[in-house]
């Protein structure tokens, strides 16, 4: 979710890769104290390249309470740049196929304000869903997946910035060459990656996502202990699979 998190933070609120993005120990907002994995170092002077390409939890919810819930109350932002952008809508991939439609919730509640920044709270998402993120930041634009390739496509409702485009694609090469990613993929070439872990219940998933040319992939493990060390493997396989 940083991948729309960090969008929203370009196109509506102006900043860069190069922007300010403290990675603190903690982080509290919405009356919830937010935590990171224990393995990512805390860096005051963090941009939030550098909080993306170590995945700073911290940094996400403060920068996107900061700048893009306005008043306190309106954190409409993030479900707009996932629905007019990245094409969070209703999914028809066709034959009949069914798939879960993904929701970023439009008003968001209580912790849930802050939360959604990092994939928590109400937000949903399925592996299909965040490849076809993966693909939009490669691209460049939205194109819903479908089965038969002269079958109708969606479009989202908005294209993406050629700026916005381009920051995302520096932000997740240095996942996959230098940060989170890297244990896997920093041997590929041109691949562009983002790790994610999510809670449910006393367990944690493991997520990654990544494009290389055009091959875009996404793994989800259920219990895996981190994106690299779980999902990062099935991504390996799929786009080294020749």
């Amino acid at each position: 979710m940083k991948i729309i998190t960090s969008a929203a933070l370009f196109d509506r609120a102006g900043l860069t890769p190069d922007s300010t993005a403290p990675c603190n120990t903690t982080q509290a907002a919405s009356g919830e104290v937010f935590h990171n994995e224990a393995d990512v170092p805390a860096n005051p002077n963090a941009t939030l390249l550098q909080a993306f390409t170590e995945s700073c939890n911290t940094a996400f919810i403060k920068e996107g309470f900061d700048h893009l819930v306005h008043g306190g109350d309106d954190a409409a932002d993030l479900h707009d740049e996932a629905h007019d952008v990245f094409g969070f809508g209703s999914w028809s991939i066709g034959r009949g196929v069914q798939t879960t439609d993904p929701s970023v919730p439009a008003a968001p509640s209580g912790r849930d304000k802050a939360a959604q920044f990092i994939g928590q709270g109400q937000v949903t998402a399925s592996p299909l869903v965040m490849a076809s993120v993966a693909a939009t930041v490669r691209d460049g634009a939205f194109h819903q997946p479908v089965i038969l390739a002269d079958q109708p496509q969606t479009p989202a409702p908005q294209p993406m910035s050629p700026t916005t485009a381009g920051y995302l694609q520096r932000m997740m090469r240095a996942v996959a060459t230098s940060g989170t990613a890297s244990a896997r993929l920093s041997t590929l070439s041109g691949v562009g990656a983002k790790t994610g872990t999510a809670e449910e219940g006393d367990g944690t998933n493991g997520w990654l996502t990544a494009y290389n040319g055009d091959l875009a992939v996404a793994s989800l493990v259920e219990g895996g202990s981190s994106g690299v060390d779980s999902a990062g493997y099935v991504v390996w396989d799929l786009l080294t699979a020749g």
